[in-house]
């Protein structure tokens, strides 16, 4: 568990007008979730949500594995989904126990607010946009990671304007059960979303996770669980508010 610990962020990335906020909760003492928020450089942010195929040790240590190769691809690469394409290979090589690992990755530019992104068969994040008052998932682009070699990613983009808000999440949220069998789902997570359009992304995250707690009744996850909420508010506003 501390080697996992360490193995995440310890800083959050700092930009006027931006709130990073994560949240990992392993449902053992060790988890094949796991994410990734740091800058790059001056110009771009990543922000990553995976989700390893199994539990536990194994799980853990394909995780350690899968993070490392993630970042040492991504960085030298032309493009994202480059990266991402030369990631999925050196992993699907490593990849013996028929183990695979669902990937989000985005890189945003905090000075536009552009993101682009590559969902490699993870559970769509929500973008809400605060013009319309209406959320948009980001659907697969590609499938999971260690699955074929020969998979095909495709990277799309996005703006994040003024009080938007980016939710990335693992299955841990949607897939809490209840003791009548009954999913959290996305559409119920949507709705909470709605109803707290323009909260601090630190409030956003507790809320989801104590709506999973209150309607699983488990004070403790049955799954890995991940949030990661990217924020941004008018930078002037939030100069004087600091």
């Amino acid at each position: 568990h501390e080697v996992q610990v360490n193995l995440l962020p310890t800083e959050l990335p700092q930009y006027q007008g931006w709130e990073f906020v994560a949240r990992w909760d392993p449902a053992y003492e060790v988890a094949g979730d796991f994410y990734d928020l740091q800058s790059l450089n001056k110009d771009t942010v990543c922000t990553v949500v995976a989700d390893v195929s199994d539990k536990g040790m194994a799980a853990a240590l394909y995780m350690a594995m899968a993070r490392t190769v993630i970042r040492a691809s991504v960085v030298n690469a032309a493009t994202l989904a480059e990266g991402i394409d030369q990631a999925n290979q050196l992993i699907c090589r490593d990849s013996h126990a028929g183990m695979f690992v669902t990937l989000f990755y985005g890189q945003l530019n905090p000075h536009t607010g552009e993101y682009v992104y590559v969902n490699a068969g993870h559970n769509p994040p929500l973008h809400f946009n605060a013009s319309t008052g209406k959320l948009t998932a980001l659907t697969r682009s590609g499938m999971a990671l260690g699955v074929e070699d020969t998979a095909v990613y495709e990277q799309h983009s996005i703006r994040i304007e003024k009080d938007d808000f980016l939710l990335l999440y693992t299955d841990g949220v949607t897939e809490a059960f209840n003791p009548l069998d009954e999913a959290f789902g996305v559409e119920r997570l949507e709705k909470l979303l709605l109803v707290h359009e323009h909260p601090e992304a630190s409030e956003l995250v507790d809320h989801i996770v104590a709506e999973v707690k209150r309607f699983s009744e488990r004070d403790q996850p049955s799954d890995d669980l991940t949030i990661v909420v990217i924020s941004r508010k008018d930078a002037k506003a939030a100069e004087k508010a600091g």
